[in-house]
């Protein structure tokens, strides 16, 4: 992820961010893809009492895993699991 320009300390958040919002995807049938469920699942942590660093956190974490979903996507299936087994370990 230093490649990604994201600190060695903010990995674990970040991983933790992204498991939470595709856990929340599966939970309430969001589609993680769609561009509206990011506000559906920022709204969720707010209403959970998670400050406003922490939303802004997640939506980092969540807008780049979207960002590096969509350029795996181009590249093809094996190296969109590879790209993602290594992001979410």
């Amino acid at each position: 992820m230093e490649t990604l320009n994201v600190p060695l300390q903010q990995y674990g958040d970040h991983r933790k961010w992204v498991r939470f919002y595709l856990h929340f995807c599966d939970k309430y049938g969001h589609d993680a893809a769609n561009v509206g469920t990011l506000s559906l699942f920022l709204d969720k942590l707010k209403s959970k009492g998670q400050t406003e660093e922490q939303r802004d956190c997640a939506k980092r974490a969540v807008e780049l895993y979207r960002t590096l979903f969509e350029e795996s996507r181009k590249i093809g299936a094996s190296s969109h699991n590879k790209l993602f087994n290594r992001y979410l370990q």
